[in-house]
């Protein structure tokens, strides 16, 4: 259970950015609570609203006392006060999508800390933690309790469409889900695995892509960095980042700044190989 003090100082951000109309939802471990009945207690709140709302909800913040910062400019700032942080997420972590209206739309409403909120939709907060496959963090386990969860819940047909082309990392987070579950494989409708096995069957006999590409970036920023570094291969992230009106050299830096942190020991193991 929060703390008084968490519970006030989150709650009093709920308020702020409520009173100032500023739109969000809640994720995070909250959301996770909600939708699986899992508690886990961090110091942390996750808000996601668009990111055109980010410098306003700063400011009301600020004004209030919080000390705010833009940890990265393409999917998170903070604010921070007595110890707890309230986390302002624009996007995914790897560049692969910005919030967008249909976190809203498909919102479930719920009360924090005495205040009225919307809950992420479960669509769309699973989607995002299949994306955290980060040596240092794996939301895998996440990822296969949402769907457990998902009876009921889940709008398969959505679901499948917000990997897109990014249907190969679906297919395998429901082969884990059956490994990890397999008295609950019928969680997953047939048609959506047989869809995607479909799909793999049809594809596997075409050409691979050329010039050589790896889509590992949008997964871990520091793991498949000797594959664009130094063997060639194109940064996955790139047209994601540019279809959101970002700029090549924006991933670029991204990864110089990647480099930095591993040369610095600031990540560990800081071998990237």
């Amino acid at each position: 259970m929060a703390s008084e003090a968490e519970a006030g100082i989150h709650g009093d951000a709920l308020r702020l950015l409520g009173e100032a109309r500023i739109p969000y939802v809640v994720a995070g471990a909250y959301a996770l609570r909600y939708y699986t009945g899992i508690e886990r207690y961090t110091k942390d709140l996750d808000l996601f609203l668009a990111r055109r709302f980010v410098p306003r909800a700063l400011l009301v913040l600020a004004r209030a006392g919080y000390q705010t910062d833009v940890l990265a400019r393409h999917w998170l700032a903070h604010a921070l006060k007595g110890g707890y942080v309230v986390d302002l997420i624009h996007g995914f972590g790897g560049w692969r999508a910005q919030v967008d209206q249909s976190w809203f739309d498909h919102s479930m409403a719920s009360v924090l800390h005495g205040v009225p909120v919307r809950i992420a939709p479960i669509e769309e907060m699973t989607w995002m933690k299949v994306y955290v496959g980060h040596r240092e963090r794996f939301d895998g386990a996440d990822v296969l309790h949402l769907l457990r969860a998902g009876p009921g819940r889940f709008d398969w047909a959505r679901f499948l469409g917000l990997f897109d082309q990014c249907w190969e990392l679906l297919l395998s987070t429901l082969a884990l889900f059956q490994f990890v579950y397999p008295s609950d494989r019928t969680t997953v409708p047939a048609w959506v695995t047989e869809t995607l096995l479909a799909r793999l069957e049809r594809e596997t006999g075409e050409e691979p892509p050329r010039p050589p590409i790896t889509r590992g970036t949008l997964l871990d920023r520091f793991s498949y960095l000797p594959d664009v570094e130094l063997r060639g291969y194109l940064d996955g992230r790139v047209p994601y980042a540019v279809a959101q009106g970002y700029r090549p050299e924006d991933v670029a830096a991204d990864r110089r700044e990647a480099l930095r942190m591993i040369a610095q020991g600031r990540v560990r193991p800081s071998r990237v190989a």
